[in-house]
């Protein structure tokens, strides 16, 4: 029996190659949107506590921070806003690039298809022509036993 020996193998094992690190690149990429997320929420928790801070203080040592805070709690949301933008453009980076895995996704197992198929054909013409083989060397063996007989 002959090895298989698909023609496409190779575009499939580049393109499982290529799904392996697009896929390793989205994980990278909700990585960072997760971190950016997380020092978002630090910010704005840090931001709430001092608040909590203030609102306990009387209000004269409450107006001599307040200014402070303020300043403080401008520049803080300022680089909340930052940190969102990054945010949304990763997302946006990682739409497109999860529409590319989805389109090489399904692109491999057209092509994962296309080999079992020819798989298969292989193996059914493989099959046929043992079974080719076998009927000669039956007919063969008769054959020599009727010449032998005789």
């Amino acid at each position: 029996m002959t090895k298989f020996k698909w023609t496409l193998q190779r575009l499939l094992d580049v393109t499982r190659t290529r799904e392996d690190a697009l896929r390793h690149e989205l994980a990278m990429l909700a990585g960072q949107i997760a971190r950016f997320e997380q020092e978002i929420a630090s910010r704005q928790a840090t931001v709430k506590a001092a608040l909590v801070e203030m609102a306990a203080i009387d209000l004269l040592g409450r107006l001599s921070r307040q200014e402070t805070f303020m300043r403080c709690a401008g520049t803080v949301e300022k680089s909340v806003r930052l940190l969102a933008g990054k945010v949304a453009q990763i997302q946006t980076q990682r739409e497109a690039l999860a529409q590319k895995f989805r389109t090489l996704r399904e692109s491999r197992k057209a092509l994962e298809r296309l080999r079992e198929e020819s798989l298969a054909k292989h193996n059914k013409t493989q099959s046929g022509l043992e079974q080719k083989q076998f009927d000669q060397t039956a007919h063969v063996a008769i054959a020599r036993r009727v010449l032998a007989a005789r």
